[in-house]
């Protein structure tokens, strides 16, 4: 397998982005996926532009072989990074990569945001994947918020979605 690079995102990026982001959340294979909770797109290409074009935003696009195959987006509220959109191909996931892409960005967060914790957001009827998330370090702190149907992020199927915020302190 070659080995992934992760740069910032230029606009060249968007279309590449959006289809990896909405197959890793919303598409058929993968375990990232919120198919039976949500649906709809999970993002768009001008959301995904928008996040390139914000001034406190950094979009990570990873690649291999010259192909989209992973990405991460992240912002930073005083000492806290928020990191949000990981996402790897589905016929990639279950090898590595999205921890790898996370540690890429926890290590971003500290070197070029100056952050000392991270935070991230999690729909609270994913286990699994919080669970991933508790492996590496996260812990569940107490507030959660509701989905966010007005934010074009996809349509609930099930009643009651609420974001589980998780957050790290970083080393």
């Amino acid at each position: 397998m070659a080995s992934l690079s992760l740069d910032v995102a230029t606009r060249e990026d968007v279309t590449d982005v959006c289809t990896l982001v909405n197959d890793a959340y919303r598409g058929e294979g993968g375990w990232t996926r919120e198919t039976d909770l949500v649906s709809g797109p999970r993002i768009t290409e001008k959301a995904v532009l928008g996040l390139i074009q914000r001034p406190d935003s950094y979009l990570l696009v990873g690649t291999m072989g010259g192909e989209t195959v992973a990405c991460v987006h992240l912002s930073r509220s005083g000492a806290t990074a928020h990191i949000g959109l990981l996402s790897v191909q589905p016929g990639l996931q279950a090898q590595g990569l999205g921890s790898q892409v996370l540690d890429e960005a926890e290590q971003f967060a500290a070197d070029v945001l100056g952050a000392r914790t991270v935070s991230m957001k999690v729909i609270d009827q994913r286990p699994e994947l919080i669970a991933f998330y508790e492996r590496r370090g996260y812990k569940r702190i107490d507030r959660s918020d509701p989905y966010p149907v007005n934010d074009n992020a996809g349509e609930p199927k099930v009643s009651g979605l609420e974001l589980l915020r998780l957050e790290k302190t970083l080393d």
